[in-house]
């Protein structure tokens, strides 16, 4: 019987519901607070360690700077003497005569067209002229929908040689703001050495954005790991079969056992947490013991 060996996310469902002695049925209302749990337990754990069980490879690109020249800044409003093909929203925004100190957000730009609107009022010293060439730079990347958990450092495979065989270190956002926000470039062959999350696109585009710096002056591919959204259905089927090796699976329903039964106000839960503390430890020296020395940090 699958039940025995927690195949998939409707035996996790079964067990649980017959320890917490509720009718064993994928439907009603406790088996939905079941569900919940479960998937609560699943999505912590999941992205709680680099498992190598759950690690895929996933790729971006690093795009070359789009350089042009501004005939007239007005508050936020960047006028180009030409149409930039491409969209430049996510990019920033570097005017050459006020240096490489004052990178402006590219919040709005059409495709084909020369006005940019920038994040803020564009603020110079005085004298310093607010005309002639610019770059826009592309140092925030989209990461793939499917990534839970991001593991450094993103490794770099470019043909370019300025980047030779480099990595990125992720390092948190504070450390990273601190050492590029007033060197957000250093000029011609320029690489990025570090990454911090900064966040989502938006509230309905849930990909991650990532902030290089400094700031790319060359184009290359790079490859990291993520821990991969794989959800569970209930159904008993292949899309039901959590990411856990089948003999660690029951540590998903021994942590929700816990949550339900403390719900319950039942004495069995700490008994639950004991079994999911246990062998969430076992599954670490099991999985995580031998890259120790080598672990990566996770965003």
């Amino acid at each position: 019987m699958a039940l025995a060996d927690f195949s998939t996310g409707l035996d996790l469902l079964q067990y649980s519901l017959k320890v917490a002695s509720e009718p064993i049925s994928a439907t009603g209302l406790y088996s939905d607070d079941v569900k919940a749990a479960i998937r609560s337990a699943y999505f912590r754990m999941l992205t709680a360690e680099k498992w190598p069980f759950a690690i895929e490879e996933r790729y971006f690109n690093i795009l070359p700077p789009v350089t042009a020249h501004v005939i007239s800044i007005i508050g936020s409003t960047v006028t180009l003497s030409a149409a930039v093909a491409t969209s430049l929203v996510m990019s920033h925004f570097i005017l050459d005569s006020d240096g490489a100190y004052s990178p402006y957000k590219v919040v709005s730009h059409t495709a084909g067209t020369a006005i940019v609107i920038i994040d803020s009022a564009y603020a110079t010293a005085s004298g310093v002229p607010t005309t002639g060439p610019c770059k826009f730079y592309f140092s925030d990347v989209f990461l793939a929908s499917d990534a839970m958990a991001i593991w450094g450092p993103i490794r770099v495979r470019s043909a370019e040689s300025v980047y030779g065989n480099s990595i990125i270190e992720i390092i948190p956002r504070n450390e990273f703001e601190r050492k590029f926000f007033r060197q957000a470039t250093y000029g011609a062959n320029c690489t990025p050495t570090h990454a911090c999350e900064i966040g989502y696109v938006s509230l309905t585009d849930e990909r991650r954005v990532f902030r290089l710096g400094p700031m790319p002056e060359s184009m290359a591919a790079c490859i990291y790991d993520a821990t991969i959204f794989k959800d569970l259905d209930f159904s008993g089927g292949a899309a039901d079969i959590p990411v856990f090796r089948r003999e660690d699976r029951a540590v998903l329903a021994y942590a929700a056992l816990y949550d339900l039964l403390v719900g319950k106000d039942d004495s069995k839960a700490e008994i639950y947490l004991a079994k999911a503390d246990g062998m969430l430890s076992q599954m670490k020296q099991k999985f995580l013991r031998q890259n120790t020395i080598n672990r990566l940090v996770r965003a």
